[in-house]
């Protein structure tokens, strides 16, 4: 629930509250038993976001006023797709879209190796979930995203007939010239001197 919560996937927590409901209301337990149990998973599911600096406004769940078990779990349920709308607000709002800042940050070091897990601590994030947040945002793994941003760099620069390939490829972070030939390859088809005949540049 807090990975769908913290990547704002709203579908996937529908189905994880709907698997926990059916299996909620099917089991024998007493009132309290029911409000303890759904109280506590709050809590916990409370507990998890604060890891990524995530504060609900509601910190605590009271289900005293609930009656019956379908009332509880939606009690319960409904505090926790708020939690999600709360945080959609936040990104969307003042507070910056870490995937954004993210973009920028490899942008502004295409000619440096940087890490997912440095990118993650810049931002104040959990490296594993920052990965998945990446993935879910972009379509696209961090690694591949910036092996295209440089390979996007390296295509402009080969364009301007005043920089040497070898200079290109220093540029975009690789200090190993054939593995820059053969990674551009792989993104476009062509060698890098390949590229530059196609543009008229001998």
């Amino acid at each position: 629930m807090d990975d769908a919560i913290w990547t704002l996937d709203k579908e996937r927590l529908y189905l994880v509250l709907k698997e926990w409901e059916t299996d909620f209301l099917q089991r024998k337990m007493s009132r309290i038993q029911q409000k303890e149990l759904l109280e506590e998973g709050y809590a916990l599911l409370v507990k998890k976001l604060l890891v990524n600096s995530v504060t609900p406004g509601k910190s605590v769940l009271d289900l005293s006023a609930a009656a019956g078990p379908e009332q509880l779990f939606h009690c319960f349920a409904e505090a926790s797709a708020a939690i999600l709308e709360e945080l959609r607000r936040k990104r969307k709002g003042k507070a910056k879209d870490p995937i954004e800042e993210a973009k920028a940050f490899i942008e502004k070091h295409l000619a440096q190796e940087v890490s997912l897990e440095e990118v993650a601590e810049v931002l104040g994030l959990n490296a594993s979930y920052f990965s998945q947040m990446f993935k879910h945002s972009t379509g696209e793994t961090f690694v591949h995203y910036r092996i295209k941003r440089r390979m996007e760099k390296a295509k402009r620069l080969l364009a301007d007939a005043s920089y040497r390939i070898t200079d290109i490829s220093y540029e975009v972070g690789y200090a190993d010239h054939p593995h820059f030939t053969k990674t551009f390859k792989k993104f476009t088809g062509l060698a890098p001197s390949e590229y530059r005949n196609q543009l008229g540049i001998d």
